[in-house]
C-alpha cells in the first residue's frame, strides 16, 4: 500500500531529536498509517515487523533535525507490504 507522508510544522515542534520513535517523521508516519514506526537513516521498521527503505529526502531531514539545523515541513511517499 502506498502512503503520502506529510511532515508538518506541528510534527517538527513536537518531535524529539535522536529519538527514532518520536522524531517528526515517526509522528507523521504514525498519523498516515496508524502504525508505530522506528525511523532511521537506512530502514524504517514497523511494530508489525516489516521494514522499508528510508527515502533520501527523509534521511536528509533526519540528519539535519538531529543536528539542530533548520528544517521545513515536507512530503514524501512510502510503500508498505
Amino acid at each position: 500500500m502506498k502512503y503520502t507522508i506529510e511532515v508538518t510544522e506541528q510534527d517538527i515542534t513536537h518531535g524529539k531529536r535522536k529519538q527514532c520513535e518520536e522524531c517528526p517523521i515517526a509522528l507523521a508516519m504514525h498519523r498516515a498509517t496508524d502504525e508505530h514506526w522506528s525511523v532511521g537513516t537506512k530502514l524504517d521498521r514497523c511494530r508489525d515487523g516489516f521494514s522499508i527503505k528510508t527515502p533520501l529526502s527523509a534521511c536528509e531531514f533526519i540528519t539535519d533535525f538531529d543536528s539542530s539545523l533548520p528544517v521545513q515541513p515536507f512530503t514524501f511517499e512510502i510503500e508498505t507490504p
